[in-house]
């Protein structure tokens, strides 16, 4: 099995790579995914969130509001902590489940099978140390901002706030094997997942 580790920062298209990786036939992971399902209402996780930040970061209906979560811990580092202390174990214990489901699959011989974990904090988890191969999707500041204010509703105030909170990409960019730059059109990008496709193919 070959385990790929995807990362790099907010709003540069991390998902829709992952997206077009699950359709060339890769398994996936996706670690913002688990952790929605960890901050479900009735979760270990969520009674965890609301007991460290109280009631206000509730919808009506319970669930957890992340955009109002986002602004109290992307603008606070020691609150980033405190969520950091209580969502990262049991989304480390969740991927190693996953994991193990994928390994016990059989696939045929000539066949590699491959999967992909997709995480934000990749890196700084260790996780990439486990990895045949780390991509990192990046794209121009000023495109990550548009994109946070287009599809995540957020004001640009907001938006920078978010940037600044995930600053150091630039130390992490010696771990990727492959850097996909998303700041042309989706053909572009296509072509730049099929080349790094067919490459980390070839490596076995």
């Amino acid at each position: 099995m070959i385990l790929l580790g995807l990362t790099g920062p907010i709003a540069c298209g991390k998902t829709t790579v992952l997206r077009l990786l699950e359709a060339r036939g890769a398994k996936v992971i996706d670690a913002d995914a688990l952790v929605h399902e960890l901050m479900a209402p009735g979760q270990a996780v969520w009674h965890s969130i609301v007991t460290e930040f109280g009631q206000q970061i509730l919808h009506p209906d319970k669930t957890i509001d992340r955009k109002r979560l986002g602004a109290r811990v992307f603008s606070d580092k020691e609150a980033m902590r405190r969520l950091e202390r209580i969502v990262h174990p049991a989304t480390i214990a969740e991927i190693e489940d996953r994991l193990r489901s994928f390994r016990n699959e059989k696939v045929p011989h000539s066949q590699n099978a491959v999967v992909v974990l997709e995480a934000i904090k990749l890196i700084e988890g260790g996780y990439h140390r486990r990895c045949h191969a780390v991509w990192i999707v990046t794209c121009d500041p000023n495109r990550q901002i548009e994109r946070l204010m287009t599809v995540r509703n957020l004001s640009r105030e907001d938006a920078e706030t978010r940037l600044r909170a995930q600053a150091g990409w630039s130390d992490k960019m010696r771990y990727a094997d492959v850097i996909i730059r998303n700041d042309g059109t989706r053909k572009q990008l296509e072509a730049a997942v099929d080349a790094a496709w067919s490459r980390l193919l070839a490596q076995d």
